[in-house]
């Protein structure tokens, strides 16, 4: 089962005793502590994460809605996407889950 982030932010702390600071809509870490992971959605931090169109595997299409893939597989098919649709997916995210790491790094 996998999280993300409801709230503006949240730090989760990391099996190896680090910690990460993740923003609102991203996915958690498998590497998170189960124990802070339990306690963030128990103080309204976390929630489950909806069901995708990425468990197939197959990753972003050309007119894909952002908010339905993680930061990672939206970065990853903006790298080879056409100015027009790197313009289309970022107004999107912009209007949809408004991801800080997406929105920030586009500027």
């Amino acid at each position: 089962m996998s999280y993300i982030v409801k709230e503006a932010a949240a730090t989760v702390l990391l099996e190896n005793a680090g910690r990460t600071l993740l923003y609102k809509g991203e996915t958690v870490p498998a590497s998170a502590d189960k124990d802070d992971v339990a306690r963030l959605v128990k103080e309204g931090y976390l929630t489950e994460a909806p069901e995708t169109a990425t468990s197939d595997g197959e990753g972003m299409a050309e007119g894909s809605d952002p908010g339905d893939f993680t930061v990672k597989e939206v970065q990853a098919y903006l790298a080879g996407a056409s100015e027009e649709e790197k313009t289309r997916v970022l107004a999107a995210e912009a209007d949809g889950k408004n991801r800080p790491s997406l929105v920030k790094a586009s500027s």
